[in-house]
């Protein structure tokens, strides 16, 4: 209908990311004050209710600039920028920079039923290469999928069994396993990506 069910302010500080859970029940964000340096500079992941009652705030020194939700009773809030954090619903770090992470998450997502989660990794400019990483619920590593250039998107289905990416110039698909589908090459850049649930 349009109308605002509730709004959050934080002053001095700017919102880089926002993610909700799959039953509505739940909503985290990211906030960092744009004016400070980032030697100076503190990044942080606030949780609300369905209300919009803060139930926690995680602080971080590196940057966070994309955020995810699992689905299931025990969600995990996967949070990527400078590096991919795991957290559990009261807010206690899972697994921070898990195994296999060594760039800029450029964004996180999860397979539907909240067993997987898959991050897009820039390995920097000095390669222009990037990887998707999957792993699983605890952070520990499934799959490392090289990209040909900097990754910056990912989608997985309801089941974590198929898996699409994207860099600047071409379209990945893969199983969970690490094993190449298919892939499409594009001039222009691709610049976003979905996928249906069911992986079709």
């Amino acid at each position: 209908s349009g109308k605002v069910l509730w709004t959050f302010t934080a002053p001095k500080t700017s919102v880089y990311a926002v993610a909700i859970s799959g039953n509505g029940g739940h909503v985290t964000a990211s906030f960092s004050d744009p004016a400070k340096t980032s030697d100076e500079n503190e990044w942080q992941v606030r949780f609300f209710d369905r209300a919009g009652n803060l139930l926690w705030t995680y602080s971080n020194r590196s940057a966070v600039f994309t955020l995810a939700i699992t689905a299931g009773n025990s969600p995990i809030i996967a949070a990527g920028g400078s590096s991919l954090i795991l957290l559990d619903l009261n807010g206690r770090p899972v697994s921070s920079q898990p195994p296999g992470v060594h760039g800029a998450v450029r964004e996180v997502t999860s397979s539907g039923d909240g067993e997987y989660i898959a991050a897009a990794v820039d390995l920097g400019w000095r390669t222009r290469r990037g990887e998707i990483v999957v792993s699983d619920r605890n952070g520990s590593p499934v799959v490392n999928f090289p990209t040909t250039y900097q990754a910056s998107a990912v989608r997985s289905d309801r089941n974590g069994e198929i898996f699409t990416a994207v860099d600047d110039y071409r379209l990945y698909s893969f199983y969970h396993n690490g094993t190449a589908a298919w892939n499409f090459s594009s001039s222009p850049p691709f610049r976003s990506l979905a996928m249906t649930p069911d992986g079709n």
